[in-house]
């Protein structure tokens, strides 16, 4: 589940959050390694992420789509949080 959108490094907006109600979506390449609270996968893959964002974006669209080029690694961040660094 999405529940906020961050600007960073944007030419419009940089440090900016609003409110979201959005999914994302992901499948990845192999798995590489892995620890506790790191996982690493080989690359390959894509990623989507629909929603809506009221007051901007009030019907539901899918504006960010991509794929994975090289390694991915998610990292926990504890409490149920983790945050994504990949290569696109």
């Amino acid at each position: 589940m999405v529940n906020a959108v961050l600007g960073e490094g944007t030419p419009l907006h940089d440090g900016n959050s609003r409110s979201a109600s959005g999914r994302l979506d992901f499948g990845t390449g192999n798995p590489v390694a892995m620890t506790s609270d790191t996982w690493v996968f080989g690359g390959g893959g894509s990623f989507s992420i629909s929603g809506t964002v009221p007051g901007r974006v009030d019907t539901t669209s899918t504006p960010f789509t991509g794929t994975f080029v090289g390694n991915t690694t998610v990292l926990d961040l504890g409490s149920g949080n983790s945050r994504e660094k990949e290569t696109f």
